[in-house]
């Protein structure tokens, strides 16, 4: 649990608010990862199914709203107090997809920074390869991780 408590301290530091989406979007991923639920991000909650469907079906119905239920919780305890009252009855899912929505304008100031930035890299004559190339890979690694 202290390892939880201290990778959680991550998403502390970083709350939500109208500049760091993509920031505290990794973080999420991060901890959520971590608490192996990260997969309540991939879709919305499944239908609660019949009380005659078979006790694995139930029991992974119940472990997923469980889940869903701890991921929103650390999504929301990490998010401005106006934004918790905007997403404070939403599963995971939901809030991630409604974030998006809102912060889609920054997701695409940021990608076309990391672009130019990246277009207009020049390496100095005489300076070393190894860490332009490494400042290339970034580059192309941040672009890749903006995925909205």
């Amino acid at each position: 649990m202290s390892n939880n408590l201290s990778l959680r301290t991550i998403l502390t530091d970083c709350k939500l608010n109208d500049t760091n989406f993509l920031d505290w979007h990794r973080n999420v991923l991060i901890v959520l990862t971590h608490e192996k639920i990260e997969y309540v991000l991939d879709g919305p909650m499944p239908q609660e199914p019949e009380p005659t469907a078979p006790a694995a079906v139930r029991n992974a119905y119940k472990k997923h709203k469980d889940d869903n239920r701890e991921a929103s919780c650390i999504m929301i305890a990490s998010m401005t107090p106006q934004l918790q009252q905007q997403h404070m009855n939403m599963g995971a899912y939901d809030i991630v997809q409604h974030l998006r929505e809102l912060f889609e304008q920054q997701s695409r100031t940021v990608r076309y920074d990391t672009s130019k930035e990246l277009f207009r890299c020049k390496m100095a004559e005489g300076a070393p390869v190894a860490p332009h190339v490494l400042k290339i890979i970034g580059l192309i690694e941040k672009i890749g991780r903006i995925r909205l």
